[in-house]
């Protein structure tokens, strides 16, 4: 286990992805104050909220009694995300994140310059498989944040036949969509409501696009990439598993610790319990457990 340090980091942008007041995702820029060396698509960062101390000052329009409820100092633990981007050769790295609780709410009203503490980068991330055929990315709600980087390291690698598979319960959800459409022109979209793109789960229309594909699933002529909630994921598995497809899964996990000493993100593979901080959160599908 390499024990890593903590970088203090200063929020410079802290920008919403929708329009209105009711807006709920987020996208987060954080210059470090020690650039990182390299991260591998998949890793994930953990944010300190308890380093900035001075909340009150730093959230601008937020009200006094919002402020209270919001404390810092409540937040103990470690928020962690999947690390959206990295600009400026490791100098800055971006999350994209939903506000589902106190710990995000908070996040959301944190102005530039405001001062955090990160961990990053942790665990293990996507291997990009070069000699695949075709590449199949996988993306559920929020996930889809998890699997830019990813997109990006395979242009630049000059990787070919990409197609990205995008659901989400509404159109809403969607707000990293012209982004992923600015790098590969092959997406198909799903949503739960039917507000955009074809009406089901994307592992339906995931399903069909495979059965029709000409490539031969053998000899890793097919791989697919997967990055969503657990319902998602087990489906993915399930297929990769039944139709013999290489498939590396990115798993969602309560995570305290982020470096596999506490043991709260436990998940069951092949080999007994694996931490999803530390031996994922990207793992083989084979790898777990059925």
């Amino acid at each position: 286990m390499i024990i890593k340090s903590t970088i203090d980091a200063r929020v410079i942008a802290n920008k919403p992805l929708q329009k209105g007041k009711a807006c709920k995702y987020f996208r987060m820029a954080l210059a470090l104050d020690k650039p990182i060396k390299k991260v591998i698509p998949g890793q994930f960062v953990h944010i300190n909220l308890n380093s900035n101390e001075h909340f009150a000052a730093q959230a601008g329009e937020v009200t006094a009694r919002l402020s209270q409820r919001l404390n810092a100092s409540e937040h103990i633990l470690p928020r962690p995300f999947t690390i959206y981007d990295v600009r400026q050769s490791g100098r800055v790295i971006e999350v994209v994140y939903q506000v589902v609780g106190k710990g995000t709410e908070l996040m959301s009203h944190l102005k530039p310059s405001a001062r955090v503490r990160v961990l990053c980068p942790l665990g293990n991330g996507f291997r990009i498989d070069k000699k695949a055929r075709m590449s199949v990315l996988v993306a559920g709600g929020i996930g889809l944040a998890g699997l830019y980087l990813l997109l990006k390291e395979m242009i630049a690698q000059r990787i070919k036949n990409i197609n990205v598979f995008i659901g989400a319960r509404t159109k809403d959800d969607l707000c990293l969509l012209p982004k992923f459409r600015k790098l590969c022109p092959n997406i198909v979209v799903t949503t739960e409501d039917g507000s955009l793109g074809t009406k089901g789960l994307i592992t339906t229309s995931l399903e069909r696009f495979l059965e029709k594909s000409q490539i031969p699933n053998s000899n890793h002529q097919i791989i697919l990439y997967s990055c969503g909630p657990t319902g998602m994921s087990v489906a993915v598995r399930k297929m990769a598993i039944d139709k013999h497809i290489p498939c590396q899964l990115s798993l969602e996990a309560r995570m305290a610790c982020g470096v596999g000493l506490c043991r709260v993100c436990v998940c069951r593979t092949t080999k007994g319990y694996s931490t999803v901080c530390e031996d994922g959160p990207v793992f083989n599908a084979s790898q777990l457990y059925r």
